[in-house]
């Protein structure tokens, strides 16, 4: 008698995705995350600009005092500030690249009141409009730049000016 061949059924084939299905589905993840990221951090993006932009007109004026025979500086009102020189924050002049006088901070942001200014032969920071009052700074001078949910500090090095 022949043995019964046991009859095993057919199996279906099982398919998974395709590796290029994986890396599509994974590539449009990562522009979703970064399109929600970029909403969720737009506050934080322009306190940035505003303090970036700050430094660099606090390191434009310590350049014009120091290719002058005047002190040269920027004041703050706390939601606005304005390059000056001389021995007057009314002495205002236009920063590069800007129409106004006055730079306005974007609504929110806002900074320490302040008058900083750089004297004319080393550039050394002052924390008076008259350089030549002995005012020089004696330690690191800091500005805060706020927002409602951050800040940034601004630290200028004593002596030098150096705003790293």
């Amino acid at each position: 008698m022949a043995e019964p061949r046991i009859r095993i059924p057919e199996t279906k084939s099982i398919r998974g995705f395709t590796l290029l299905e994986v890396i599509a589905v994974l590539i449009l993840i990562g522009l979703l995350a970064i399109a929600a990221a970029g909403r969720l951090s737009g506050s934080r993006g322009e306190l940035h600009k505003a303090a970036d932009t700050l430094k660099s007109h606090l390191r434009f004026a310590q350049k014009m005092a120091m290719n002058s025979d005047l002190s040269w500086g920027i004041f703050s009102t706390g939601g606005s500030y304005w390059l000056f020189s001389g021995n007057s924050t009314a002495n205002r002049s236009t920063l590069p690249a800007e129409e106004k006088d006055a730079i306005d901070l974007p609504d929110s942001i806002s900074t320490d009141s302040f008058s900083i200014s750089f004297d004319s032969e080393w550039g050394m920071p002052h924390d008076s409009v008259q350089p030549g009052n002995g005012t020089r700074l004696t330690a690191d001078r800091t500005i805060t730049v706020n927002s409602p949910s951050s800040s940034i500090d601004i630290t200028i090095t004593r002596n030098t000016g150096f705003i790293p």
